[in-house]
């Protein structure tokens, strides 16, 4: 994707949220890479595909997920997806910490999702842009993402989606009429739109991100505390912190961790 255009950050100046995401930009540069082809579902494939040749069976599309802990323990039994039940001696947990903490029955920071508004305009012709996907970095733009779908099949059908999240504290007015203003203005003033470009169909939904959480105040989740986790549990967490969502760091650190578990004189011999 096209970052367009380039912050100047003005010191002093933030809300929680946006402290939040340079906490984890601080020191580490943030690459997103997309295939020609595919978007980032064609990453997600390529991904997967590079995996299966590494030996390793991967299950997508488990929406029945069902992890099973031993009553009174922290030991995961088995998981359940698919239909299949599966049993191995050890489990990494790869997800955010509050749903593991319910799952285990440990305290954990009341949250609050983050709210994600996303819009999809039909235009009269097509945005002045040759990218199929802008990530935004203008304060003052209620937008983080712009995405032209019809740029990943090379047609000029005249279509536009924005994307904008925000912790559900900021109490940002919800109303259609509103988005739709205040996205208009933000795609001008980006140069997207021009003044001979006019707005068709307009769509408009308003959802819960349950991937960056908020606590009810918008201040960032607190990192977790892994020792809360007995010593004899089977359950790994690798993301105990929301410092390292970065995924040049995070990837990396994921895998330290399960190089770790599994090198440990008690794991040698199991095959993974």
């Amino acid at each position: 994707p096209w970052f367009f255009p380039r912050a100047t950050r003005a010191t002093g100046v933030g809300d929680a949220s946006r402290r939040f995401h340079d906490r984890l930009r601080a020191g580490i540069p943030q690459d997103a890479l997309y295939p020609v082809e595919g978007g980032f579902g064609g990453f997600a494939d390529a991904f997967v595909q590079r995996l299966e040749e590494a030996g390793a069976e991967i299950l997508v599309g488990a929406d029945d997920l069902h992890v099973a802990v031993a009553p009174g323990t922290h030991t995961v039994e088995s998981v359940t997806a698919r239909g299949r039940t599966l049993r191995a001696p050890h489990y990494f947990w790869a997800a955010a910490w509050p749903p593991l903490c319910r799952l285990l029955g440990l305290p954990c920071q009341d949250v609050a999702t983050d709210r994600v508004v996303l819009g999809s305009f039909r235009l009269n012709r097509p945005a002045d842009t040759e990218y199929h996907e802008i990530l935004v970095g203008t304060l003052g733009v209620p937008v983080n993402r712009v995405t032209l779908p019809a740029a990943f099949r090379a047609s000029d059908e005249p279509l536009l989606q924005v994307e904008f999240a925000f912790p559900q504290a900021h109490a940002l007015p919800l109303e259609p009429e509103h988005w739709l203003a205040e996205w208009t203005a933000g795609l001008r003033a980006l140069g997207l739109l021009a003044d001979d470009h006019a707005v068709t169909e307009f769509d408009f939904r308003c959802f819960p991100m349950h991937f960056n959480a908020f606590g009810a105040e918008g201040e960032p989740l607190r990192d977790a505390d892994p020792t809360l986790i007995r010593a004899d549990s089977n359950l790994h967490p690798v993301a105990p912190s929301m410092a390292n969502l970065n995924l040049n760091a995070y990837v990396p650190a994921a895998r330290r961790c399960v190089e770790t578990v599994l090198g440990a004189p008690a794991a040698r011999g199991v095959t993974p």
